[in-house]
């Protein structure tokens, strides 16, 4: 099984290779940094989570037909929190 790390520059530039079987989507800011004021951190999270998912649906959907991943997941906001 291969893995591959590829960030939303090299997938725009390169796109996805053709032999993977699956893409799996984890990207995403964290929802809550003190450190950050909400407008800004608003716009990093739209970034962060929904123009990347964009990105590799558009890799995805350049691809031909025959050589399209089987599964394209995608996750985010997925977090720990203790009371």
């Amino acid at each position: 099984m291969m893995s591959l790390l590829a960030s939303q520059r090299d997938i725009q530039n390169y796109g996805i290779p053709s032999d993977l079987s699956a893409v799996i989507n984890l990207a995403g800011e964290k929802m809550f940094d003190p450190s950050q004021k909400w407008h800004f951190l608003k716009s990093t999270i739209w970034t962060s989570r929904v123009l990347t998912t964009k990105t590799l649906r558009i890799a995805i959907d350049d691809l031909p037909e025959s050589e399209k991943p089987k599964v394209f997941m995608s996750m985010s906001g997925v977090g720990k929190f203790i009371p």
